[in-house]
């Protein structure tokens, strides 16, 4: 009798311990990113509510703000007990749509971090905007790597000024180092990052010198623990908050970036 008792017992302990491991599943959704929200995620069919706790990855793993994210994207989406764990950036579909538990679907990401041991870079040319007649020039780029848990990611702006010029207006090389520029970077149309250019050095262009403005932004922390340095000028990474979110745009490919002096307004345009 006392055996049959505790073999009971150990069934409704079994029983009741299941509810409780199933909340505690993982589940996956690889494809393409539906909706997103202050309040929620959605890929496929499956929508989760996001809170403080959830981590929004790119491409190598970094920390990245959730307005880096868009409809259309493709991603993978991580739901724990319900609530969105993890959204990462993919660069292909990888292990398919489905959901699992646990390891499911880890295949895919697997392949993902391994593409990412080669550093990924793009890059704008910055040539003179529709209908200015600017001598100025430049280039904008984008490199993201990551070596296991280490990252060495780098973004950078160079515009320079031939003296003399007439847009922007710079009669020598002291008023062309004097000139203030900003860059603001769009993907379809929208505005989402905001950089600061600072005078670095005389250069020369075309065998002409000039004055060369840039930003020199590098996160090179910990996969999990960003270190983000501004070693020449600065960027606001999230338009969408009040103040300045300082940190490396996370630029993909389609996005335009327009270099503004203060004075003549857009100069530059360029597209990654």
């Amino acid at each position: 009798m006392q055996h049959k008792l505790l073999t009971c017992l150990a069934l409704l302990g079994l029983f009741a311990a299941g509810p409780a491991l199933a909340n505690d599943e993982d589940v996956i959704r690889r494809g393409t990113l539906a909706a997103i929200t202050e309040n929620s995620v959605t890929v496929a069919d499956l929508t989760c509510p996001t809170n403080r706790s959830t981590e929004y990855e790119d491409l190598n793993g970094n920390t990245i703000p959730r307005s880096s994210f868009n409809p259309g994207d493709l991603v993978k989406l991580k739901c724990r007990s319900g609530v969105a764990h993890s959204l990462e950036m993919e660069d292909d579909i990888g292990g398919g749509s489905g959901s699992g538990s646990g390891n499911g679907g880890s295949s895919g990401n697997n392949k993902k971090r391994s593409k990412m041991k080669k550093p990924l870079r793009l890059s704008a040319s910055l040539s003179a905007f529709e209908g200015v007649p600017t001598s100025a020039r430049g280039e904008a780029k984008l490199r993201l790597k990551n070596n296991g848990s280490k990252r060495d990611d780098r973004f950078t702006i160079e515009v320079k000024v031939p003296v003399p010029s007439a847009v922007p207006a710079a009669n020598t090389i002291g008023e062309a180092s004097a000139l203030a520029f900003t860059a603001v970077i769009s993907r379809s149309g929208a505005p989402y990052a905001q950089c600061f250019l600072r005078y670095d050095h005389e250069t020369t262009l075309n065998g002409v010198i000039a004055a060369e403005h840039k930003v020199d932004v590098r996160d090179d922390g910990k996969r999990s623990r960003s270190r983000t340095r501004n070693k020449k000028g600065s960027c606001d990474v999230d338009l969408n908050q009040s103040g300045v979110q300082r940190g490396l745009p996370f630029v993909k490919r389609g996005d335009e970036v327009v270099i503004e002096d203060s004075l003549s307004g857009s100069i530059l345009k360029g597209q990654f």
